[in-house]
């Protein structure tokens, strides 16, 4: 982007190292300017004389003057940090809003950065998986008018996204002030609000910097450097007027709005911010097709977000309002925290200061207290505590025993579990204060930093109210409906009780099924997998190098109809949570698996493409079966039949191990063995690695991702542990759990190959039939198609093939060019994948979206084969038959933003918090406790920078199993580096300083000297000053 020739260009480095000669101030203008803080954060005296008051505005103290002439002599690049209003915890910890308070005209937005593991692609059986993170910019355009919030300030200024400049998306605001962000998280998002393109070019070439350093962005908005008011009149008008628009509908509907909370009902549910609306307000409100403005959503989004205990916003996955989803608390919720809010109110009032809590309060709270004390206690004589988020390791046995809590203390406990486990309130909300003064009165972490919420997860797990292994991710991520198994991986209730086999309907394809019997299909998976939903199989056609090869899929919509309370235990839970330790079947345990886990004499719907050696796809079909001959192997036997074994060398073999070894369980089924199979199926396995190999050998090039680097891998078992319930929901706990980590590695292709085949074919085969099925969508790619393969070929793939990690930048921008990775029911072209559309169709066993797709295909395919008819040249479209369980607009509006929502839940509990807290557990237990094996923690570390926050905070990545870590300012203290030396790709040698289980925090200190560097020791003046 070019800049405006109407004024000078201002080097961001000569205003930093001041160069420029600033303006006169007098000491009338300062005290105006600091009159304009809402609060003075360094109070002068007030009995001050005015006089002095005056002269100190400017007069140089003898301090200044020293430090200055220090700096003359010890020349050095300058780094401003932000002012103190800025949150240097990273996002972890809540803030004083109520002294650190800022108004629409000192905004800034400093919002905590994105986790890199969330921003970092991940994969699925070699497919890319996107966490849906859509509360950041991605999806942003030029034009687009935004709410900028942050969890640290209760503000809601308006802002219009410029666009994205090399990997940045610039921001200008209501109030004037301009910023820029690599994600910017919004909730709530007008999208093309500017619509003429010609009233953003003059803000934009006002912008003072494109750079693609967060740093020096940083510095120019702490400078308040930007485009003027002047310049940016038109949008500021803009949005002024939508502010009114909204303001209006707040005053026209004050009655309505004002009973909100009343939307809480017994349960808690899951609400958008389209359904909010039309309940609170009349019909009278709405456009002729009966829908709400931008402005009545808007201020209906306002209201719900002064109420943090009612509403809680979930991550957005679109920025459709139809997908701006709210969970709402249920009543007895909403009264617990009430009541105990009330309660430490009115004893912390009566209390004026002159002695401790816990000797002042009398009566229930203080047996509370004196319970959770012995509580504490007891669980210390075993286990040691640690301000890291997690308990140590087991020391010895003691018997159970029974603490009678009453039920005004589970109310409390339960305060601690939203604040703490679930976290249900935001940074900004006053009720920390809460859960710090319960924590405080135990009188039992005196010793600990902060009584934050990683303290109140330790409370939970030393009271017996959770495992002390449990995951905190699991309540954080817990959606309404979706019952944990229990916090202690105890089923409370057996599911099975509550759904019996008769609801399962009769067969859909009774009498039309076909038995395959042709030839054997293969099951190919590990030894431990439970559910078994997909084989393949080879068929040989008439012609001479043609074959029909075929994916037969476990078929569950066949008998589970849409509605029925195994469907909708299915949408609830989304997938099969495989959480290490705590993994959960998508259908309740046993009932679904023995009907449809693939075996003989079980139904299958199968996908099939008749495809020639050269790769080319002749035909396809979909055909309802019952299997006759089914083996099962695992990849890594089928790779020896093969050839096809992958290159295992960038794969590293590091294992990290601490707890007891559990002794091995065997297989629950049959494994067959390559010696074990006869010529004919070892010629059919390899024909079928052969055509998968040709088939991905095209999809390459058409830009299909190439290569997946490995990650690292959890294993857990709690076969050493022991877990007896003392009554009330608490229990007492024995043992620990194993973890193991190491690198996740693929055998060979075959099987991703081949299923991503019949992803297609069910694709096709629904468009052809214009179906309206969950497509997986890159809504970019087609328009940015040359930019795409130029970026992938130049950029992006060769670090891939390499070996090496995207950088942030690089995935962000893959993301803007392909549109982000989502589900339509209208297909787009995959360019990562290599197709020019795509489902998923292979596992509706484990995830809900392959469910789905089976229904409406059946749907369809029921309707064709009942038609003999039909024409099989030209499939006649299906979309308005009634037979089709989910209409266009329905899933539209209704089922695929709930089901994007819990789809990112929980491929975040899977793959991003929940592995990383198992893996942060085993760390702890190495590095705090000194558990494990001895040497195998190093005792440094290499750090690799990758990005430098504006805060004076470098994030980036150790070497070890390539965990994200933080590198703060000060920890760089005594090695001769400062934060101006740090790019992207610099390494240090850096030594662990904190780890927290419960915050995902990984704080590395720098050891040792900046090569070639020396340090200048600090004048005693200098010394003086940091005392100051």
């Amino acid at each position: 982007m070019l800049r405006s020739n109407s004024r000078p260009y201002v080097c961001w480095r000569c205003l930093c190292h001041g160069n420029l000669k600033p303006a006169h101030q007098s000491p009338s203008g300062l005290a105006i300017a600091s009159s304009s803080r809402q609060i003075s954060y360094h109070q002068q005296p007030q009995n001050r004389p005015v006089s002095v008051r005056i002269a100190s505005g400017t007069d140089e103290s003898r301090i200044r003057q020293q430090l200055r002439a220090w700096e003359a002599q010890n020349p050095a690049p300058q780094t401003l940090g932000y002012n103190d209003l800025v949150d240097s915890s990273g996002g972890a910890k809540p803030l004083n809003i109520f002294t650190n308070s800022q108004n629409a005209h000192s905004f800034q937005d400093h919002t905590a950065v994105e986790s890199d593991d969330e921003i970092r692609p991940h994969f699925d059986n070699g497919e890319l998986v996107d966490f849906g993170a859509s509360t950041s910019g991605r999806g942003l355009e030029a034009g687009d008018l935004l709410e900028v919030t942050s969890e640290s300030s209760r503000l809601q200024i308006l802002a219009i996204c410029l666009g994205r400049l090399n990997g940045y998306l610039h921001f200008y605001t209501e109030t004037g002030k301009w910023f820029a962000r690599r994600d910017s998280k919004t909730r709530f998002v007008v999208k093309n609000f500017i619509k003429d393109p010609a009233q953003l070019q003059p803000v934009m070439d006002a912008i003072p910097s494109i750079s693609a350093e967060a740093r020096v962005l940083g510095e120019l908005v702490d400078l308040n450097i930007g485009p003027s008011r002047v310049v940016g009149e038109p949008l500021i008008k803009a949005m002024q007027q939508f502010q009114h628009d909204a303001r209006r509908v707040h005053q026209t509907y004050t009655e309505q709005l004002s009973k909100a909370s009343f939307l809480a009902e017994d349960e808690e549910k899951l609400m958008s911010l389209a359904e909010i609306t039309r309940a609170l307000l009349p019909p009278a409100s709405r456009n002729n097709d009966g829908s709400h403005g931008p402005h009545a959503l808007y201020a209906v989004h306002t209201i719900i977000s002064l109420d943090p205990i009612t509403f809680r916003p979930l991550i957005q996955t679109s920025h459709r309002h139809s997908a701006y989803l709210v969970s709402v608390a249920s009543k007895t919720d909403i009264k617990t925290i009430e009541d105990v809010e009330r309660l430490l109110q009115t004893i912390y009032e009566d209390n004026d200061g002159s002695e401790q809590v816990a000797q002042m309060v009398t009566g229930p709270f203080q047996n509370f207290l004196v319970r959770a004390q012995q509580a504490i206690s007891r669980s210390r004589r075993c286990r040691p505590w640690s301000p890291h988020g997690l308990l140590g390791p087991a020391t010895k046995v003691l018997p159970p025993r029974k603490l009678c809590w009453t039920k005004y203390e589970l109310e409390i406990i339960r305060f601690i579990e939203y604040w703490a486990a679930v976290d249900r309130f935001p940074r900004s909300s006053r009720l920390h204060w809460v859960g710090a003064a319960i924590l405080r009165a135990t009188e039992r972490y005196e010793h600990a930093e902060d009584l934050d919420r990683s303290m109140g997860w330790t409370f939970l797990q030393e009271i017996g109210w959770t495992t002390p292994w449990d995951i905190p991710a699991r309540h954080k991520l817990r959606l309404p409906g979706k019952q944990l198994q229990d916090r202690h991986n105890v089923a409370l209730v057996d599911v099975t009780t509550k759904v019996k086999l008769p609801e399962l309907a009769p067969d859909l394809f009774a009498g039309l099924r076909k038995d395959f019997m042709a030839t054997t299909v293969y099951c190919i998976d590990s030894e431990t997998a439970a559910d078994i939903d997909d084989g393949i199989s080879l068929e040989r056609a008439e012609e001479p190098g043609e074959y029909w090869v075929n994916v037969h899929v476990a078929d569950p919509a066949s008998r589970i109809r849409p509605g029925t309370p195994l469907a909708e235990h299915a949408a609830i839970m989304t997938q099969s949570t495989y959480l290490p330790g705590f993994q959960e079947p998508m259908f309740p345990h046993n009932i679904v698996r023995e009907e449809f886990s693939l075996a003989s004499g079980r139904p299958s719907l199968t996908f099939s493409a008749r495809v020639n050696e050269a790769g080319d796809i002749l035909e396809y079909k979909i055909t309802p079966h019952v299997l006759r001959d089914v083996i099962y192997m695992t990849p890594k036997d089928v790779a020896t039949i093969t050839g096809d074994m992958k290159d295992l060398s960038n794969v590293p073999a590091d294992i990290f191990e601490v707890g007891e070894t559990p002794t091995a369980t065997p297989s629950s089924r049959k494994m067959t063995k390559p010696a074990e199979l006869s010529e004919q199926q070892v010629a059919d396995i390899k024909v079928l690695a052969k055509l998968g190999k040709t088939l991905r050998e095209i999809r390459l090039q058409r830009g299909a991702t190439p290569a997946y680097l490995p990650s690292a891998a959890v294993d857990v078992s709690l076969q050493h542990t022991e877990v007896e319930s003392t009554g009330n929901g608490f229990v007492h706990c024995s043992g620990d759990p194993h973890i193991r980590i190491s690198y996740e590695a693929s055998f060979n292709n075959l099987v991703s190959d081949i299923m991503v085949l019949a992803g297609y074919v069910a694709a096709r085969w629904s468009h052809d039939r214009r179906l309206p099925i969950p497509y997986r969508v890159e809504r970019l790619a087609e328009q940015n198609i040359d930019a795409l393969r130029a970026f992938t070929r130049d950029v992006l793939y060769p670090k891939t093939l390499a070996g090496k990690h995207f950088s942030t930048a690089d995935y962000i921008t893959w993301q803007e060019l392909v549109g982000g990775f989502s589900i339509a029911t209208i297909p787009t072209l995959s360019f990562t994948m290599g197709l020019d559309m795509y489902t998923k169709a292979t596992s509706p066993l484990r995830r809900y979206a392959d469910l789905l797709v089976h229904w409406q295909i059946e749907g369809a395919l029921l309707a064709e084969m009942k038609n003999p008819d039909a024409s099989t040249s030209k499939p006649v479209p299906l979309e308005a038959f009634e037979h089709l369980p989910f209409k266009r607009q329905h899933l539209e509006e209704r089922v695929i933003p709930a089901l994007l929502l819990r789809q990112c839940y929980a491929r975040q509990l899977d793959n991003g918090a929940g592995r990383q807290q198992w893996i942060l557990q085993a760390l702890v237990r190495a590095w705090h406790f000194r558990e494990g094996h001895v040497g195998q923690l190093p005792k440094t570390f290499r750090f690799v920078v990758g990005e430098i926050v504006a805060h004076g905070t470098a994030h980036g990545r150790i070497d070890w199993f390539d965990q994200p870590a933080s590198l703060p300012a000060l920890n760089l203290e005594g090695s001769g580096w400062m934060m101006a030396d740090l790019k992207e790709g610099v390494e240090l040698e850096v030594e662990l300083e904190d780890v927290n289980v419960h915050t995902l925090d990984i704080i590395v200190k720098v050891v040792g000297k900046k090569p070639g560097g020396e340090l200048a020791a600090a004048p005693e003046e200098m010394k003086e000053a940091s005392d100051l």
